[in-house]
């Protein structure tokens, strides 16, 4: 029985999509054609086993990608959200400090002026001569 080996060039598609081989084999007799034709077949098979894996294989990349640009076009909503948030903050804290002011005012306006007292006062007066001698360099 005489064999070559075969190559991926050997194999030939057709229009409807089937393998053939166009490895001639000599054989001898029916049964070693059989084998042969096995041999063919399971060349074929192992192809497009190989085909379909390869397709298998463009498939999961092409889904990848997909995947990693539809999550970066989340990461930059997202980022842009964030940003519009952040940049809301110090307006939202000049409110708020301009109520708390306008609070404070009202409140110092509402109460009355407290006119210091004798206490108070001569309180005052040692505390302006300790820090007028301290700045002289007289000990007291």
């Amino acid at each position: 029985m005489l064999a070559r080996h075969v190559d991926r060039d050997d194999l030939v598609t057709h229009s409807h999509g089937r393998l053939a081989s166009s490895l001639t084999v000599a054989t001898q007799g029916s049964r070693e054609r059989g084998v042969a034709d096995a041999g063919g077949d399971a060349i074929a098979a192992v192809l497009r086993a190989e085909r379909d894996a390869r397709s298998s294989l463009d498939a999961a990349r092409v889904e990848a990608f997909e995947l990693v640009a539809a999550e970066r076009a989340r990461a930059t909503r997202i980022t842009a959200r964030a940003d519009q948030r952040v940049l809301a903050i110090p307006p939202a804290f000049e409110r708020e400090l301009a109520a708390r002011r306008a609070d404070h005012a009202r409140a110092l306006a509402a109460t009355p002026p407290h006119e210091p007292t004798l206490d108070e006062r001569a309180a005052v007066d040692k505390a302006v001569r300790t820090v007028a001698r301290e700045l002289v360099g007289v000990r007291p």
